[in-house]
């Protein structure tokens, strides 16, 4: 063999080749491309040589094995004594791993199972609080208009914090992730305060109770015929809600954390999906989220259904027994967000800091359609949130509503906004969002001011009517959602 014309010896050929290898560091892996967010596929080892994928020696253990860290090996010096950059090498494992088919591929059956049960928890618990406030206050404490409206306000205070939670979630790790930790102490919190609040017995009804019906006396008829309002037996109950609506808060931020959570897993989730199934993850986890709202929902309908509490049946369940029984969901969820959860391992070395969280975000904004994007999501809150406090008393003396009823006309809307998101999902993925969400808007609005004006004016006042608008508008209702939360 000759080198410019020169004969080499075979075995001087071999020792530059072991030369120049020792220089350029072992060939490099091949590599094959993964989506933006995506986790490589670790269903096989790839032959450096070759590029052919071996099942020879499959990834068992459940520890991440760092290579390159430290040594001289690890920092290999060039020619003219500079080092070469430290890399980190982290071996896929099982545990921070997914199947390049996704979460909800057969052989992510566990990590799919923890993924979803977070969202089915938090639409047992979220859908549960609130159905028991219309009965609890309005019924059985009897709390005048604008502190019902403030109680439901405050009990769902937490939701308006989720970018705060967001926040912690990205810059501060615990244990090295981002999302397991939080979800636990999510769990934890909300359980706590769910128990403390099954503890604390409520005072005695507002209004006196008829021993023969069990019903209120709301109403007294006089000797000439005339109906005036009866006196009430203990009217401090309307003042004696105030610990009730912070332990309901306080419940509530705990299942807010622990989806704040999850919705960043679900972001992680979905960046790995290909474009022709883009948004599946989403629509999937909220379709578990509004099927656990539909459990909760028929639970307090059938349970919490007692005269006491504003309904038609002579037993039920107490105020007390309903915050037990949801916060065992809260329980059994620490375990497994800790157990079957999978975080997929990032790229990073080190989390973002504070500083430069907010400079990214910063520099988000600066952009034009992140900055509109940001600004229709602040405009819909600010209008669309705007309603008045005689909205309860229009439902529970002109319109007439109890409690089953309004649990009832509830589970219709859950099963109604599930289907909403299944069709999103199937069909309407791929429909201009634009189009999507100026359709349903002006959908929403008409409807809504159908049903109201006729109850207010007294030109139909049925309960069956006025709650007749949630079968009308969940469904575009559902479609806004997909599309406004998730765009």
């Amino acid at each position: 063999q000759t080198i410019s014309g020169q004969a080499v010896p075979s075995a001087n050929l071999r020792a530059m080749s072991a030369a120049l290898y020792d220089h350029a560091g072992p060939s490099p892996k091949f590599v094959q491309p993964v989506l933006c967010g995506a986790e490589p596929d670790v269903d096989s080892d790839v032959d450096s040589e070759t590029g052919e994928s071996s099942d020879e020696n499959p990834v068992t253990s459940a520890e991440e094995d760092v290579i390159g860290e430290t040594g001289d090996e690890a920092n290999p010096q060039l020619s003219d004594g500079s080092a070469t950059e430290k890399v980190k090498e982290i071996k896929p494992t099982k545990l921070n791993k997914l199947p390049k088919s996704g979460i909800f591929s057969k052989r992510a059956s566990g990590a799919a199972i923890g993924f979803c049960a977070q969202y089915f928890a938090v639409g047992l618990i979220y859908g549960g609080i609130p159905a028991t406030v219309y009965g609890v206050f309005l019924g059985y404490l009897n709390v005048p208009a604008y502190v019902y409206a403030t109680v439901a306000v405050i009990s769902t205070l937490p939701w308006s914090f989720k970018f705060l939670f967001g926040l912690v979630n990205d810059t501060m790790p615990i244990m090295g992730l981002h999302r397991k930790p939080y979800m636990m102490i999510g769990w934890t919190f909300c359980a706590i305060s769910l128990v403390v609040l099954s503890q604390i017995p409520l005072p005695p009804p507002y209004w006196c109770v008829d021993d023969v019906t069990g019903e209120y006396i709301k109403k007294v008829h006089l000797a000439d015929g005339s109906v005036k309002a009866a006196k009430p037996c203990h009217p401090e109950a309307a003042e004696q809600g105030g610990v009730y609506t912070f332990l309901l808060m306080s419940a509530a931020m705990g299942y807010v954390i622990a989806d704040v959570a999850a919705d960043g897993l679900t972001t992680e989730y979905a960046k790995a999906e290909p474009m022709e199934r883009r948004g599946s993850t989403q629509t999937t986890a909220y379709l578990t989220r509004t099927i656990g709202q539909a459990i909760s929902t028929i639970f307090i309908a059938f349970f919490m259904n007692s005269k006491v509490y504003n309904g038609s049946f002579n037993w039920g369940l107490s105020f007390s027994q309903i915050c037990f029984c949801l916060a065992i969901p809260a329980v059994v969820m620490v375990p497994i967000s800790g157990l079957l959860v999978v975080e997929p391992t990032r790229d990073r070395e080190r989390p973002l800091t504070m500083r430069e969280y907010f400079t990214m975000c910063w520099k988000m904004l600066q952009g034009k359609a992140f900055f509109y994007i940001v600004l229709y999501s602040f405009l819909t809150g600010a209008i669309g949130g705007i309603s008045t406090t005689a909205g309860a008393q229009v439902k529970i003396n002109w319109a007439g509503v109890e409690n089953f009823e309004n649990q009832l006309f509830t589970l219709m809307g859950n099963f109604l906004f599930a289907f909403g998101l299944f069709l999103v999902k199937k069909r309407f993925l791929h429909t201009s969002w634009h189009k999507l969400l100026a359709t349903t808007m002006i959908f929403l609005q008409v409807v809504d001011g159908f049903f109201t004006t006729f109850t207010i004016f007294d030109i139909v006042r049925n309960p069956f009517f006025y709650l007749g608008e949630a079968v009308l508008t969940e469904i575009p209702m559902a479609a806004n959602f997909v599309v406004s939360t998730f765009v």
